[in-house]
């Protein structure tokens, strides 16, 4: 997961050290640039979702959180 302003970049683990080809998602944190980004199962449904720490140019932070769909997709 590579993150920029207002996105995230995620390339699902194939296995055998390939990727997939990249995904860009917004999350919509414009102002800012990610701080820190964790893949966990934020609602315990069993699927992977994305929580993105942003850190704004003014100094307030703020958490986005994308939910898993399955097959990797947000």
């Amino acid at each position: 997961v590579v993150g920029r302003a207002g996105h995230v970049t995620v390339l699902e683990n194939l296995g055998g050290a390939t990727f997939g080809a990249p995904l860009d998602y917004p999350y919509g944190a414009l102002l800012g640039t990610p701080a820190a980004v964790v893949v966990t199962d934020v609602d315990a449904d069993g699927l992977k979702d994305v929580v993105i720490g942003n850190e704004s140019f003014i100094g307030s932070v703020m958490a986005s959180v994308l939910r898993g769909t399955g097959g990797g997709a947000l």
